[in-house]
């Protein structure tokens, strides 16, 4: 069976693994309920970890990170919105400064 993704976008939010004061949250449990959202709204969703980083107000903080994506063929505006719903969440939840989401190639923060 051929699946094509033509016409369709990659669309993408971070889970952070600690708060803004380096204490660990429950980052499994954040991409749990947005896999569960993603397979609902759209059919499905991918996981990738890595590793991230920015300059903090003590200096460079590192930590691991969860990437959460789809395909869509939903439009840019209507993506964004929902993104950027799931991110004031994981904001919230997560007790972070700021959270970012990608569609395509553009990166946004909510904070």
């Amino acid at each position: 069976m051929k699946v094509t993704l033509a016409g369709r976008i990659q669309a993408a939010i971070l889970i952070p693994s600690k708060d803004r004061t380096g204490k660990r949250i429950n980052q499994r449990k954040l991409a749990d309920e947005i896999h569960s959202y993603f397979a609902k709204s759209f059919g499905g969703a991918t996981e990738l970890s890595g590793v991230g980083s920015w300059n903090g107000e003590n200096g460079i903080v590192r930590e691991k990170a969860l990437e959460v994506s789809v395909f869509t063929s939903l439009r840019r505006k209507k993506i964004f919105a929902i993104l950027k719903r799931i991110a004031g969440t994981v904001l919230k939840t997560a007790n972070q400064e700021s959270v970012g989401f990608r569609i395509g190639n553009d990166f946004y923060l909510v904070g």
